[in-house]
Formats: C-alpha cells, structure tokens, sequence
C-alpha cells in the first residue's frame, strides 16, 4: 500500500527547481533541502507530463546532505529535457520507506495516472518560469523553519543552486508547533535476547516523531518542549530525561533494536509523541506517553561475533573485487555499522570502515538490497543499523551485488532477514587468494573489544568457481566448492525435493559433505513464509561422504505447501536451507515453473483474469478459459482475481 508523508513532517523535500528559461534550456534540474547527514540514495525524483499525466523519468538520487548552517543543507541535481508545457510535475519519493514524499507541479496541478504517485493530486508551487526566464534564475523556498510548510515558493530569482537559498533561514523558528493529541499505540516488544530488544509501535495519528526512553526503572521524566534529544541504541549511550532514562529513539520510525542491555533485567518503555522538526526549537511534546516494560533472557549463552565463510574465488572470473563475499553472525548483541572495520587478506590494515577509511565505507544502498530480492525472487535481504543481535550477515567486496550467484537458497529464511553490507569497490580485482600457499587471513573488528580472525590457504584446496569454506566455533576451515554457485550452507546439499506419492508428500534431500552437523528440523509451510516444524532428524556430525535422508509427510495439504531444512550445528547455531514448493494440482489457481495455473470447473466461457501486486496495481488483466496455464515469469507476491466466480487468491511467484 503506498503511503503518503503528510506535508507538516517533510524535513527532506525539494527546495529550489529550473525548468525553463530563454533560448535553449540550460542548468536545469532541482535542489534537495533537509537535515546534515541525510543520506540521499534512499530517494528517487520521478518526473511526471501533466499532459498525460504519467511518469517520464525517474531518477535516483546519492550523496549526503552537507551541514550549511544550524544542521541543515541543500544539495543540487542537474537535469536535462525537463519539460515545460504546463501542467507538468516532479516527485519525491522514499525508496527505503516506500514513502511518497512530495508530489508538486508547475503550471496548474493534475492527477498521476501511474508511478509512485498514481491517484495523488498534485500540489502547485503557485510560481512558473517562462522564456523569458535567465538561464541564471531559479524558482525557491524562502523563510524560517525547517520543514517544507514553514517556506513559500518565489517567482524566478538567482539561484543559489546546492546551497541554503537566499532568504531562507533554518536557524530560526517561531517556537513550538501545535501539540499532538493521539499517543502511540500497539507498543510491543519482540525479538529479546540475552542483552538486546526489539521495541515496536505504531504512531500517533496527528504526531510527525516519536522520542522513545527507556531504563531500569518506571520513567519518571518527561521531554521538554523546544529541546532535542540525542538518541543512541545502544542503552545507556543516548541523552536522558532523567538519571537513568535514556532516549534510545528519535525520528520518524516505528521500531528500534536496541542493545548493551543486561541479562535477566527489568526494562521499563515510554514513547513520547511530538510534532515539528528535529531541530532544537520547534519540539513540541505530548508528555503523557505510552509506556510497558520486558525482561531480558537469563541462562542463555553470551556469544561474540564470528566469521562463518568466505566465498574466496568468485563464480565470475572477470568480476572477482564484485562476486566474492564473506558471512559473519553478529553474536548476542546488536552491532553498529560503524563498529564493523575489516582487514583483508594481504592489504592494508583497516581496508573498510565508515569513520577512519576514507571512501573506503561499508554502504546502505537500497537499490542493491532490492536487487538482490529481486533475483532471490523473495524479500529475504535486508539492511539495518545497528544490525541486529543473533543474525547472519552478508558483506560483498564490491559493488553492485554478483548476478551470478544463485540467491533463492535464502528464500526458506523470509522470517530471519539476511543483513548485507556492500563494500564502497568498483575494482574487479578480488580480495581473497585462491592461488598462494601462504595462509590468508581475514580480521573484522566489531567494536567493544570483539573480533574474529580466521585464514585459509587458496592451494591444495578448491581454487575453482565457487572455492569456499567455512569456519566452525573454533575457527577450522572446511573447504568445498559451492554447486552451481549457490550461496554455502554449512552443509553442502546435493538436491533437497519433495513429491505426493499415495497421497503422502516425499521429501528426499542428500549432503555431499558436513561439518559439526547436529541435526535437522523439517518445517512446513502454506505460504512461504510461515514455517511450522513437523519432524527433527539426527545429522552425521562431519562427513565428506554423501549422505541420504527422507521424510513423510501424511498431511497433505490442498493447493501449495513449503519445505526447508533448519539445520543445527553441535553449538546451537542454525541456518536455513532454500524453500521447496509441493503443489497439490485439485486447487483452483496455483504457480510452477511453467506459469500460473487456472482450474475452473463447469461450463466452457469466457472468464476475467486480472492480476494485481501488493500495492493494489493491475499488473495483468486478460479473458481466459477454464483449465489454463498463464506465462508468468514476474517473481514475487501477487493476488490472483476471477470477478464473475468471486475468486481472490494470493500467490507466491518464486
């Protein structure tokens, strides 16, 4: 569902804009204001023809937003063949929160027949440029503030593109705004852990931020209007209310993991609405709050980070610096991004960071995340900061993520995300061995004192396509030659199948290799995503012989069900296998490899088919028969709709 940033919470928006101007058009493009720091790549610019009201351009956006004064800057975009016949328009959209952030037009206003901004109305500036217009002169935000409402547009002046625009003033504003009424609600606690948290909720109805505290003991304090806070999520880092009550959230959001929390301790949770910018002027509180409390786990092991393995020849010979990847689990804490400092093999200490390694950073880049989903064909890959206590990370030597690789092995972890990281390399020069007999090591430090040091030697071991290997508790390497360049698991699967036979459902699966494997819990699943356990079956430890193993399933399920393997190593870590589909054909409209399957019984006409995304967009509409297989190569979720029989069914496309 596309969501829609109401106009008093835009503290990112667009600033100054040139479309037109006399003899040929020159210097267009448009300028981005909002707060220091605000990273740009998670923002496209789709620019929209009023004439038939569709899209005609879409553009992503990067870089960060520089500190020009009191916190605040403005960076500029260049951008030929903007067009100019009136009305036309330009939107700006958050691709990390699926958030339609503006939609303004020039020239009158219209209604977006398609895009991001499908159904909105625009909004008109109130100004336009003409050909009289100097190539020098600009449309701009001018007065005091510091979100969009706070400025008004002005007629064309000299432009001031990629700086604070003349007459605008974001280190003053008239005091607080208006205080919300509704507080947070649907608070919620998940995810807990020996010394870390996950805190849910949903916002106030009339409220832009939420500043969210937490302690020890019942929160006694309360925000001050005009202030604010500094927020930090690891406890005991971020400012306080009071002593001891520590702000741990302040933005937009919804959710927060916070960690540096202690075992088996009391936690005590207030959420605090407000409305106006993050700037120390405007905040205006709602102090009630919302509050609960949770209690960290006891007698679980603390464990530390630790490098799981290391794809060390890439599956692309030519693009070695982009295709090899390493994995580590973050341990019992959650870990910044700007903790994580990695050492490769042979190179220069402290090859990637985000402080001290100069343009040698760890990258967010939301158009790589859905890249990779896109070829899993399911939402498995992730991106968070800090990530996130017990889970597996992916870090990629380069930049963008390798097309080779076969990513839908993860597709059976939808409900354990895979957090990547993307180091900032183009080079295709790779950063591991598979040729030299001297071990290589690899060293990544986590911050607070942790690390993880494991080597390799790239000779007398796999040195082909695929050469990986993997590390135990202890750090022993296991080598093995990742099959059909798919992502490694800590076994090495030969197939994994399921069929209904006698109306019972079949499921094979064989190793060709295993490493401290404990044992495996089969799991079950109506949706893809949903997985319920129906069996556990013993490992064989470590192996280098294949090994074959099999379930029956005497529940079968009408329509789709789902298999993967949870595999346990000796020292309770676990990793999912890739998900497997069993397809009962008695149902009505079902996906394979071979499309999507219509079975309608009764009489021979003609029926309508359309098929819409998540998002409540037609995707496909076409007449259809009974009995018919449509040619659907599109992956992902879908709703499948036949009006005249009143069928509405999702499928998952994979």
């Amino acid at each position: 569902m596309l969501s829609i940033q109401w106009l008093n919470s835009q503290t990112v928006f667009i600033n100054e804009i040139h479309y037109d101007n006399s003899g040929g058009d020159v210097n267009e493009g448009w300028e981005i204001a909002g707060p220091a720091g605000t990273d740009l790549s998670c923002y496209d610019i789709i620019l929209y023809n009023g004439g038939n009201n569709l899209q005609y351009n879409t553009i992503t956006l990067s870089g960060l937003i520089d500190d020009e004064g009191c916190g605040y800057g403005a960076v500029w975009f260049s951008q030929a063949s903007i067009q100019n016949g009136g009305p036309d328009g330009i939107a700006l959209y958050n691709t990390c929160t699926s958030t339609l952030v503006q939609f303004l037009s020039y020239e009158g206003s219209f209604t977006a027949g398609d895009g991001v901004a499908n159904g909105v109305t625009s909004t008109n500036i109130g100004v336009v440029e003409s050909g009289s217009t100097l190539t020098t002169e600009s449309l701009q935000l001018t007065g005091n503030g510091t979100v969009y409402t706070d400025f008004a547009w002005q007629s064309p002046m000299a432009s001031t593109n990629g700086s604070i625009n003349t007459g605008q003033d974001f280190c003053s504003c008239t005091g607080p705004v208006a205080e919300p009424t509704n507080e947070a609600s649907a608070l919620a606690i998940g995810n807990i852990a020996c010394v870390s948290a996950q805190i849910t909720w949903t916002n106030g109805a009339d409220a832009t931020n939420s500043l969210v505290v937490i302690s020890t003991s019942s929160i006694t304090g309360a925000p001050t209007d005009g202030t604010a806070y500094n927020a930090s999520g690891g406890f005991g880092s971020g400012d306080q209310l009071n002593a001891g009550e520590y702000v741990v959230y302040n933005g937009d959001g919804s959710s927060v993991n916070v960690s540096n929390l202690t075992a088996g301790t009391t936690y005590f949770v207030t959420i605090f609405e407000y409305n106006g910018a993050l700037a120390n002027c405007e905040e205006n509180y709602l102090t009630g709050g919302v509050s609960t409390s949770f209690t960290t786990l006891t007698g679980c092991v603390t464990s530390t980070p630790q490098i799981s393995s290391i794809l060390y020849n890439s599956c692309n010979g030519s693009n070695e610096g982009i295709d090899e990847i390493f994995t580590f689990s973050t341990g019992s804490d959650a870990i910044p991004v700007d903790s994580i400092v990695i050492d490769y093999p042979g190179t220069t200490p402290g090859d990637y960071c985000n402080t001290t390694c100069g343009t040698n950073t760890n990258l967010n880049n939301p158009t790589y995340v859905n890249d990779l989903n896109t070829l899993a064909g399911c939402t498995v890959f992730a991106y968070a900061d800090p990530i996130p206590a017990n889970s597996e990370v992916m870090v990629f030597t380069g930049n963008p993520p390798s097309t080779v690789l076969d990513y839908s092995s993860q597709c059976g972890a939808a409900n354990l995300p895979i957090y990547v990281l993307f180091n900032n390399n183009t080079s295709t020069t790779g950063r591991f061995a598979n040729g030299s007999s001297t071990p290589r090591e690899l060293i990544v430090s986590f911050g607070n004192g942790m690390s993880d040091t494991v080597s390799y030697i790239g000779t007398s071991q796999p040195v082909q396509d695929g050469a990986t290997v993997n590390f135990d508790a202890e750090g022993n390497p296991t080598y093995f030659i990742s099959n059909n360049c798919i992502y490694p698991l800590p076994i090495e699967l030969i197939h994994f199948n399921a069929q209904i036979i006698n109306d019972n459902t079949v499921i094979n699966w064989a190793t060709a290799s295993e490493n401290n494997n404990d044992y495996f819990v089969l799991e079950k699943s109506a949706d893809g995503i949903n997985f319920f356990p129906i069996t556990t079956i013993n490992g064989s430890g470590n192996s280098t012989q294949q090994i074959n193993y099999s379930h029956v399933d005497s529940d079968v399920s009408t329509g789709i069900s789902y298999y993967r393997l949870k595999q346990f190593d000796f020292d309770g870590k676990f990793r999912y296998s890739y998900a497997i589909r069993v397809v009962d054909n008695n149902s009505l409209i079902y996906y394979s490899e071979m499309g999507i399957h219509i079975n309608i019984d009764g009489v021979n006409k003609n029926y309508t088919l359309n098929i819409y995304n998540l998002s409540g967009q037609v995707v496909k509409s076409i007449s259809i028969n009974k009995n018919q297989t449509i040619n659907w190569t599109t992956k992902g979720f879908f709703i499948v709709e036949i009006p005249e029989l009143l069928i509405r069914q999702k499928i998952i496309c994979n």
